[in-house]
């Protein structure tokens, strides 16, 4: 909504008085910080709301229906919309739970598509259930796509790689944590109490980190902010990497990373600091078909 909103504005920026609105700015800016602050939150209030109401708007009367050879979905009440997505395009499946559905048991479904996906330019992600509970929605894809395996226990990360994703999480924000250090002298100082909540999140995508291999399926679950399973058949999986940096050779870890056609550049999705043995085994199995392949 923010970048709409202001997308708009710069339609009219050679009629807009730049220089009278920094003036008015300046001194709403010397009101206070508490009423500047309750007001950029207001509007950041109004802005949330909007944006679900355009949401509801865009994924209302949503239908998914299956077909013999495509999956057909419905959606919109202004604009209505229609997508037609080739069965055999599909590359992979993701489950997407942000932290607030997570909490309440919902999450999103997003199909990858190698592209002949009607009413989408190209191919690219997506999204057959909008929000669903997560339960009802395993039992749907299990229906809907019976040569995959939803219900599964996925291996973690082992305790060891737990240092790894905390670190990596606080040097990621060690520079803007400095600069505010650096810039409100000696007050920034409290910027440094920053470093436990960014820590707290590496070892939550620690805990969410694992893998499953079941028959020609691959399965890995990663967080960046929402949590991220992605099911991937062994046909359908482009490249798959084993790297192993000389620090996680100290450890005895090693990372996969995996690619599907998804879009212009294709999903990539990585299981960070496996143990080496838990990577090498990956490796293996998408190694076999390789071979079968060279011998046919």
């Amino acid at each position: 909504m923010i970048s709409a909103v202001f997308a708009f504005f710069v339609q009219f920026q050679d009629v807009i008085p730049y220089k009278k609105a920094f003036k008015e700015a300046s001194h709403f800016i010397e009101l206070g910080v508490v009423f500047v602050a309750i007001t950029l939150f207001l509007g950041l209030l109004i802005a949330w709301i909007a944006s679900i109401g355009l949401t509801l708007l865009k994924y209302a009367n949503f239908t998914l229906r299956k077909g013999e050879e495509d999956l057909i979905i419905q959606k919109g009440l202004l604009e209505k919309q229609q997508l037609t997505i080739p069965l055999d395009r599909i590359q992979g499946i993701t489950i997407v739970e942000n932290p607030f559905r997570q909490l309440l048991g919902y999450c999103s479904v997003h199909l990858e598509s190698a592209g002949g996906t009607a009413g989408e330019k190209g191919g690219a992600s997506v999204i057959v259930m909008p929000m669903v509970k997560k339960e009802k929605a395993l039992n749907m894809l299990t229906e809907l796509f019976p040569d995959y395996c939803f219900v599964i226990e996925l291996k973690p990360a082992p305790k060891r790689a737990a240092g790894r994703y905390m670190v990596r999480s606080c040097l990621y924000a060690a520079i803007p944590i400095a600069a505010a250090v650096w810039i409100f002298w000696p007050f920034g100082l409290g910027a440094l109490t920053a470093f436990l909540p960014v820590a707290l999140y590496g070892y939550a995508c620690y805990k969410a980190a694992g893998w499953n291999i079941q028959g020609g399926q691959l399965a890995i679950r990663s967080r960046i902010l929402s949590l991220q399973t992605v099911f991937m058949q062994k046909s359908r999986i482009q490249s798959l990497e084993l790297i192993q940096t000389w620090r996680q050779n100290q450890k005895d870890l090693a990372s996969i990373h995996s690619v599907i056609r998804s879009g212009i550049t294709g999903k990539k999705t990585k299981m960070s600091d496996a143990s080496a043995a838990d990577a090498e085994k990956i490796y293996l199995w998408y190694g076999i078909r390789k071979e079968e392949q060279v011998n046919k």
